[in-house]
């Protein structure tokens, strides 16, 4: 049985394709309640205004991607084991989700992020930068600053989603650059440590 959405929902949903196609302005409250077979005063049950739909909006994907990292990984594998998953666990959903691809990158880049949506963003796990905190923990990682372990990360883990997107890497390849990521990050004198 389908599982029945919510207004709620719908409203995210219409936020998201309109945003992520036509961009934060050419995306009104009013074409986002059309789009989400709503009245427009509905909207605002929700949301006090557009830049906190925005903001929830973000908070939103930012759970799914959470939940898709974590879907079938193995808590107790080594630690590369569980970060080869976890990033094949994203790298298939935002390809099975353009649309939350286009309107993080849109949102990360704009002024609607919010001191709020900065603090819940904080206190939401993020499995990936967790399972390199605790790499880093264990001396498995370069000993660089972390926010640099994580600029790497992300930086190597776009040009592989972008590589893929524009038809660039295969599957079998995708796997192999992960796991090229994962030791892009470790030192070299570590061959034959436990990972």
């Amino acid at each position: 049985m389908p599982v029945q959405s919510t207004k709620r929902d719908d409203l995210l949903n219409a936020a998201l394709k309109l945003i992520a196609g036509q961009g934060f302005h050419a995306a009104p409250m009013s074409q986002i309640a059309e789009e989400a077979n709503i009245g427009v005063g509905t909207i605002y049950r929700y949301f006090k205004n557009k830049d906190e739909l925005i903001n929830g909006l973000y908070l939103e994907i930012r759970k799914r991607m959470a939940e898709a990292i974590g879907k079938d990984r193995d808590d107790a594998a080594p630690l590369k084991a569980q970060f080869v998953k976890s990033l094949q666990n994203l790298i298939r959903y935002l390809i099975d989700n353009p649309a939350e691809i286009q309107f993080t990158q849109q949102y990360e880049n704009s002024p609607f992020i919010t001191d709020e949506t900065k603090a819940e963003i904080e206190k939401t796990a993020s499995p990936i930068s967790d399972l390199l905190i605790l790499a880093q923990k264990e001396k498995l990682l370069k000993p660089l600053p972390f926010p640099v372990l994580m600029a790497m990360f992300s930086g190597a883990s776009n040009g592989l989603l972008k590589a893929y997107l524009q038809k660039k890497s295969s599957p079998a390849k995708m796997d192999e650059a992960i796991e090229a990521i994962w030791d892009m990050l470790v030192p070299k004198n570590t061959e034959g440590v436990k990972q």
